[in-house]
């Protein structure tokens, strides 16, 4: 038998990744501001996604996303 060791884990909502010629990014919060950081994804759990490399577990980062109202409802 080989013991599981687990170490601690950074994950994000997924809607806060983007994915742009195959290099993955978020907009972590330094100073208040959105800044894009480059991270290395591991696996998607649900709405969840692993962060291998470039966030620290504390950080926060930003979701963007596009609302699209239904035809007729303005916008």
């Amino acid at each position: 038998m080989v013991p599981l060791i687990f170490t601690a884990q950074v994950s994000v909502p997924t809607a806060a990744v983007t994915n742009r010629d195959g290099r993955h990014s978020v907009q972590k919060m330094v100073g208040g501001q959105p800044t894009r950081t480059d991270v290395t994804v591991g696996r998607v759990f649900g709405d969840r996604t692993q962060i291998l490399t470039g966030l620290a577990a504390g950080d926060e980062v930003q979701i963007s996303y596009t609302y699209t109202p239904p035809p007729g409802q303005g916008g």
